[in-house]
């Protein structure tokens, strides 16, 4: 019986090294193939794969790669039938979808690209790379608006990665919306984004010719105090604003309301940049005289930014009143956090050797757009939220609370509103504010 059963058993052994020996060199054909892949020699890749299919037609990554192989020599019509194979066998694999979709839209057949990425968007909402693909689709598709959304909601996805600002700033910026690229870009900075491509398109929009951009509104304040009517004030201002490269220009003339008198001013208020990754912030008002107004307000602010999307601001107020001039000193440190703002604000003004103190929190979220948000504040003081004649410095500790929202509505009409509520001991005052500017961007 052994002398049967050991010629079979050796027969056995021996097939069964035979087939191991087969698996390992199609294996390491395979894993071959991959190689020349990652390295970017796709001839020996191709001849590789090519060698694999004829053991295992249906092999997954044999046929992915010769589709992928196909698409980066320009061989579209051969790779889409390559990922028409994978399919076939793997039925509404996503990565052989997306890959398909792409070539379909190397190949400027932009329709039926966009159908298969959003059908896999909305099989698959948190595939990032088909969302990556979708934006990149209507950047070449000559579509800014849906590129823009999309990158904006890669930005939720992923809001600390510096690429999307990039590519959403490049996408402002081919609509010449310098303000918007601008602020992307500098976000893209603080997150640590490839310098050499924030800097270079930073540079494109400061050498970008001066299309200024004009711009006009009008908004409206009430604030009403609960213990004394008489302080109770209003006023109109109308707007215009300037955008270029050089900076934000904005005018104000304004008309001031309070106790049966009235007060005209004018304002200029400037932003513009310094150095890197920082901006200065100038206004300037005259009254001439003044009722209630100071005769002048002159306040400068520079904001730095620094580290992973910080940035901190010092300000000094100056307001020149008939009685006696007040001085007011600020400094501000804030974090861009995805598409929140979080600030703090520490105001300051020294009165007859004594100093009183507003403290505000801010949180903004930012909307489609940096122009779009709404904001929530909260502060406690001993000084009344806004200042229009210091005649009453001496009110007990308060707080203050209310929201901001600023949106596009009515075409492209830039809403804003602020409702801010003040709370004393005995008493409480209120401020609305709203208006519009013509454009939004």
């Amino acid at each position: 019986m052994s002398h049967i059963l050991r010629p079979l058993i050796i027969i056995i052994f021996a097939g069964t090294m035979l087939v191991a020996q087969v698996d390992s060199l199609e294996l390491d054909i395979l894993t071959k193939a991959q190689t020349h892949m990652t390295e970017g020699r796709y001839k020996a890749a191709r001849i590789a794969y090519t060698i694999y299919l004829k053991t295992d037609a249906t092999s997954y990554s044999a046929l992915y790669g010769m589709a992928r192989i196909n698409a980066f020599e320009n061989n579209f019509d051969e790779s889409i039938q390559y990922y028409n194979m994978v399919l076939q066998h793997y039925k509404g694999d996503p990565d052989a979808v997306l890959g398909r979709a792409r070539v379909y839209a190397w190949k400027g057949e932009y329709s039926l690209a966009e159908k298969e990425f959003i059908a896999i968007t909305k099989r698959f909402p948190d595939y990032e790379d088909a969302w990556v693909a979708l934006a990149d689709l209507y950047r070449w598709w000559n579509k800014p608006d849906e590129a823009e959304e999309v990158y904006s909601h890669l930005i939720s996805l992923k809001p600390e990665n510096p690429n999307y600002y990039i590519k959403r700033g490049n996408v402002y910026l081919s609509q010449d919306r310098i303000n918007e690229a601008r602020f992307d870009l500098e976000r893209a900075v603080a997150l640590g984004g490839d310098n050499r491509k924030t800097f270079t398109l930073l540079q494109k929009i400061n050498r970008s010719p001066g299309q200024a951009v004009l711009n006009g509104g009008i908004s409206y304040i009430n604030e009403a105090f609960s213990s004394n009517e008489a302080l109770n004030w209003s006023a109109y201002n109308e707007m215009g604003k300037l955008a270029g490269r050089k900076g934000t220009y904005i005018f104000h003339g304004i008309q001031a309301f309070r106790s049966g008198f009235s007060d005209d001013a004018i304002a200029l208020d400037s932003y513009f940049n310094t150095w890197n990754n920082a901006y200065m912030n100038i206004y300037g008002q005259v009254t001439d005289a003044p009722n209630f107004l100071p005769f002048s307000i002159v306040r400068l602010e520079l904001f730095q930014g620094f580290g992973s999307g910080w940035e901190t601001s010092f300000g000094t107020t100056r307001m020149n009143f008939p009685k006696n001039p007040v001085d007011m000193y600020q400094v501000t440190g804030a974090k861009y956090a995805g598409n929140w703002y979080l600030r703090t604000k520490l105001l300051w003004i020294p009165i007859d050797n004594k100093t009183s103190r507003l403290y505000t929190l801010y949180g903004r979220r930012f909307l489609k757009t940096i122009n779009q948000y709404v904001e929530f504040f909260y502060g406690w003081s001993a000084v009344p939220s806004s200042i229009i004649s210091m005649e009453d410095l001496s009110r007990a500790d308060a707080i203050l609370y209310g929201i901001t929202l600023q949106k596009q509505m009515f075409g492209q009409r830039l809403v804003f509103i602020t409702w801010a509520m003040r709370k004393e001991v005995d008493a409480s005052t209120q401020t609305i504010s709203f208006g519009y500017w013509l454009n939004a961007n």
